[in-house]
């Protein structure tokens, strides 16, 4: 059962390319290119509208694409569901803090 193991599901063409084209890699990618040239003003979008020219299409368009990016986006959700269902820790008050802010 060698192509039903989960590394060779998640590591294949289209989940990869689901994952580049994903809005957190964007926006990495966008501040990696605002390192480059401070002063540029790129989006996301723009972005987004560049990758068919980066990557190959049938890694963005197509049946398997499109469930590659549905299963991308549901990882994606779990884990910040995940995040906000974690009760926050709750900080005893600052020694220079006031009692009563005003």
């Amino acid at each position: 059962m060698v192509g039903g193991t989960p590394h060779v599901q998640v590591v294949n063409r289209y989940i990869v390319g689901a994952v580049v084209a994903s809005e957190p890699v964007l926006s990495v990618i966008r501040r990696e290119l605002k390192r480059l040239a401070p002063g540029s003003l790129v989006t996301t979008e723009e972005l987004a509208q560049l990758l068919p020219d980066v990557l190959k299409r049938e890694l963005l368009e197509g049946g398997a694409a499109s469930q590659a990016k549905r299963r991308v986006s549901r990882a994606s959700s779990r884990v910040l569901k995940k995040r906000a269902t974690k009760k926050p820790v709750e900080r005893a008050p600052s020694e220079n803090a006031t009692e009563d802010p005003v």
